[in-house]
């Protein structure tokens, strides 16, 4: 398999920094003590979702650039519109051109569900109802009213509504 050789490209504007089609980064910026071959990066987190950064400095300025994005820029092609770097196997911090792809939100959502990362339904903090609930209240409106339904629950009739309607929770019922 060909994937063995790690490709090195230079990132745009910045001479001294390369990415390579493994998702790793390295620097050809001189110590001061003397003139070393180039450096293999420590990433560092970017957000709480585990993606990775590395920073570039020119002329005193720093520049933050996410690693995935900088990978599939450099060996695929540019991001068209608002498209966002996705992982395939949905670890974010798996940079390997050959697990990321350009895609949209919903792309986004649709992998983050898959991978049993996404925070809807029982899993987010804010949750008041469970998935029995919401099957429960799917049954319920067939003998009783939402007002009643969500004095029963403790919520809003509107949540209710929202429930009933498929705006929330549609994936559970």
């Amino acid at each position: 398999m060909m994937d063995d050789v790690e490709e090195w490209r230079q990132v745009p504007g910045y001479p001294d920094y390369e990415v390579s089609d493994w998702g790793r980064v390295r620097s050809w910026k001189r110590s001061a003590k003397n003139i070393p071959p180039p450096r293999v990066l420590t990433p560092k987190r970017l957000n709480s979702y585990g993606h990775r950064f590395f920073e570039t400095w020119e002329a005193g300025r720093r520049q933050k650039h996410s690693i995935h994005r900088m990978v599939l820029t450099l060996f695929c092609r540019e991001p068209v519109g608002n498209e966002l770097a996705l992982h395939i196997n949905g670890i974010p911090d798996d940079n390997h051109v050959s697990n990321l792809y350009w895609g949209s939100h919903k792309n986004n959502s649709r992998d983050m569900v898959q991978a049993g990362h996404s925070q809807r339904g029982e899993k987010n903090v804010k949750a008041i109802l469970s998935k029995r609930d919401v099957e429960l209240i799917d049954r319920m409106l067939l003998y009783l009213t939402q007002d009643q339904i969500a004095d029963i629950f403790g919520v809003s009739q509107p949540t209710i509504a929202t429930i009933t309607g498929g705006r929330n929770w549609r994936y559970a019922t």
